[in-house]
């Protein structure tokens, strides 16, 4: 995710030439934004696989996922994809101006190309985020209504979504 992201800011502003006949431009800029992606992917599934985990037992709690079940509600991470999604659109909508304003013909910027990917990149990963924090929602009704109480947490947002009895 790291690498995503360093190469994908540091191409932002266009070409960068390493050495004679060497030259990163937008499609190590593509890979960046790529590995961005997969960077968020692959943890979000960590975490999720993590929580269902430490939630119903079957692996221990420990100090992260202690703080996972605490923080990580279905609302902040909702939140936060809305946030990226919203970000995405700006970015993405921005490009689709300056393709407008241009006669909807060739691009001479180099930015214009950036922009579509970055947006739609955003875009993606608000949207993981946004469907992951669901499948966490998701994941705890079963559990919720039987009454289930989640392992060693003394404070759970669950606990005050429990029906009444």
């Amino acid at each position: 995710m790291c690498l995503g992201a360093v190469l994908a800011a540091t191409l932002w502003d266009g070409p960068l030439q390493l050495k004679a006949g060497m030259v990163l431009d937008v499609n190590s800029f593509v890979a960046g934004c790529f590995m961005l992606i997969t960077g968020v992917q692959v943890p979000c599934m960590g975490v999720l696989t993590r929580y269902y985990a430490s939630f119903t037992g079957m692996l221990p709690l420990g100090r992260r996922s202690e703080w996972v079940l605490r923080t990580l509600t279905t609302d902040r991470v909702v939140t936060a994809a809305a946030v990226l999604l919203l970000l995405g659109l700006v970015v993405f909508g921005s490009a689709i101006v300056q393709w407008l304003q241009g006669g909807l013909g060739n691009l001479t910027s180099p930015h214009v190309p950036r922009a579509v990917v970055a947006g739609l990149s955003l875009i993606v990963i608000g949207s993981q985020l946004g469907f992951g924090a669901f499948m966490i929602g998701i994941l705890e009704i079963p559990l919720i209504q039987k009454g289930f109480e989640p392992p060693g947490l003394a404070t759970n947002t669950l606990r005050s979504a429990k029906p009444k009895q």
